[in-house]
């Protein structure tokens, strides 16, 4: 963990602190889950295939997930603009070294999102969109597994 970048973060008034909730972590969860599922549906070749709408999908699932690493850290995002960044710089200092590659790719995704939501550029590809879909998957997973050790240690028993 990069505390010092954190604090910076702090210090910027990107995040702010407050109190660890595992409940809602797991509602995070669920939500994360359920909005990586659109995605992948709207990719699926059954389907009239919408790639800009997958990607702000799969984007919105990495960022609860993101969201969801913060409250066990005891922090959260403050709404200033900006935030979707300060998401991922946040997520760089809260995971080690190895997520880096993983969180570069992310940073291609929330940009692939902006084709759909903002009409800037092409539309993402589909091969890639499903790559990065995969990291979120990856996200979300270690989430899970994270808050499980968080609330195992919080358990009194």
């Amino acid at each position: 963990m990069d505390r010092a970048w954190l604090a910076r973060l702090t210090a910027e008034g990107a995040i702010e602190q407050c109190p660890r909730d595992p409940v809602w972590v797991e509602r995070v969860l669920v939500d994360s889950r359920l909005d990586l599922e659109w995605a992948r549906r709207k990719l699926a070749e059954e389907h009239l295939s919408h790639p800009a709408g997958a990607a702000a999908d799969g984007w919105e699932a990495a960022l609860k997930a993101i969201q969801g690493y913060l409250n066990l850290a005891r922090l959260r995002l403050t709404d200033r603009p900006g935030h979707h960044v300060a998401a991922l710089n946040a997520a760089a200092a809260l995971l080690d070294e190895r997520w880096q590659p993983l969180l570069r790719r992310l940073r291609d995704l929330r940009r692939a999102r902006r084709s759909g939501v903002y009409e800037v550029g092409e539309p993402p590809d589909v091969a890639v969109l499903n790559l990065y879909l995969n990291d979120v998957q990856a996200l979300i997973d270690h989430l899970e597994v994270t808050l499980k050790r968080a609330t195992q240690s919080l358990d009194p028993s």
